[in-house]
């Protein structure tokens, strides 16, 4: 027995009904923005060592009374509002670093890949600048790095790592990574895949105990496992790392003295 016309105009409809109902679903879901907590929004506040202003494009943590020579550009991760990560950063501005986390369109680095070169250009003081990331955050910025290595002296992981077909093996910039054990969204296993694609001579940091949200203040997240170390903890470990890794830069990331 074969269908009406109107059986079949109502089998369209229906149809049609539930493609929207799963675009509507999934688009919440894909564009659905994981909030800072009220720690991060309480360490966005300016003081006597930060000057920190939130602006249309991005987010600046600036030292004061500092002669700015060394730049961090971070990365944020896939639908994580920026501001989630100046509790981790901010220690950074306070040792003399200019910091700035741009805001991707969509909360989506992978439409910002180059947001870093009109960064360095409005800050034509800052002779050493370091591209770092969160997650996806941390892919795009290796993205950018493949094709402007001669602009960066070094590049941070964070719980991330560099695409497939994104090498930076050979080129004349210094890589970090950074992971930690009770991460549920990146493992050491992938890390260990793309080996060759980080730059020579990357060094590894481990945090014990760490997860994959921590790395920022946004909350749970879903499928990341739990960490053991405080979110305070991880705050400390990981700018203690990126810190570190700066000092260690050759050619001009130098202490910056005071005015």
């Amino acid at each position: 027995m074969t269908k009406s016309k109107e059986e079949k105009q109502f089998y369209y409809r229906f149809l049609v009904l539930i493609i929207i109902v799963f675009i509507v679903v999934a688009g919440k879901n894909l564009f659905t923005v994981l909030p800072a907590d009220q720690a991060a929004e309480s360490a966005a506040i300016s003081d006597d060592l930060v000057e920190i202003s939130n602006q249309p494009k991005l987010i600046a943590l600036v030292p004061r009374d500092v002669i700015l020579q060394r730049g961090i550009i971070f990365y944020p991760g896939a639908r994580v509002d920026p501001v989630a990560y100046i509790p981790m950063l901010r220690s950074l501005a306070e040792e003399g670093i200019v910091v700035i986390i741009p805001k991707m369109p969509l909360n989506y680095a992978i439409f910002g890949i180059n947001r870093t070169a009109e960064i360095q250009d409005a800050y034509p003081q800052v002779t050493c600048w370091i591209i770092a990331g969160h997650s996806l955050g941390g892919s795009m910025a290796a993205e950018y790095a493949k094709e402007n290595s001669y602009r960066l002296d070094g590049i941070v992981f964070v719980a991330s790592y560099p695409g497939k077909n994104t090498s930076l093996h050979g080129m004349d910039i210094q890589g970090l990574v950074i992971r930690g054990t009770n991460d549920g969204l990146v493992s050491e296993e992938e890390i260990d895949q793309v080996l060759e694609n980080f730059p020579t001579d990357t060094k590894i940091v481990v945090l014990q105990g760490a997860n994959h949200a921590q790395f920022g203040h946004y909350g749970v997240q879903r499928g990341d496992g739990q960490a053991t170390m405080s979110a305070e903890e991880q705050d400390a470990a990981t700018s203690l790392a990126i810190l570190e890794f700066v000092g260690e830069l050759n050619g001009t990331c130098v202490e910056s003295p005071s005015e």
